[in-house]
C-alpha cells in the first residue's frame, strides 16, 4: 500500500476537514452572525431579537420599529461592512422585521 506523500498546510487541512464533514456552510454563517454584532455595536445588538441566515440571507429581528426602520436604510452599507469583516461575499440579501 502505498501512502499519500502530499503536505498541507494547517489552513488546508482544516477547510479540507470541514468540506469533507459538510461543516463550512455552517461555519459560514456563524462568522457572518458574529460579524454582524460587531458591526452594529452592543446598542443594536440588545435590540435584536434574532439572527439567522438561510441560503445567501442573513434574517435580523429587532424589537424597536425606529430602529428596523434605521436598520432598512442602512441595508446595502451593512451588507457591504458584514461582507468585509468576513472577507466573503457570504451575505447577498437582508431582511430586517
Amino acid at each position: 500500500m502505498r501512502l499519500n506523500r502530499n503536505t498541507y498546510n494547517i489552513k488546508e487541512t482544516i477547510e479540507l476537514l470541514m468540506k469533507t464533514y459538510k461543516i463550512d456552510k455552517k461555519f459560514d454563517q456563524a462568522q457572518v452572525i458574529k460579524a454582524y454584532g460587531e458591526v452594529v455595536g452592543p446598542m443594536i445588538s440588545k435590540h435584536t431579537t434574532a439572527v439567522y441566515m438561510k441560503e445567501e440571507t442573513l434574517y435580523i429581528h429587532v424589537d424597536n420599529a425606529a430602529l428596523r426602520n434605521e436598520l432598512v436604510y442602512a441595508k446595502e452599507r451593512l451588507i457591504a461592512a458584514i461582507n468585509k469583516k468576513t472577507g466573503k461575499d457570504l451575505v447577498i440579501n437582508l431582511f430586517i422585521s
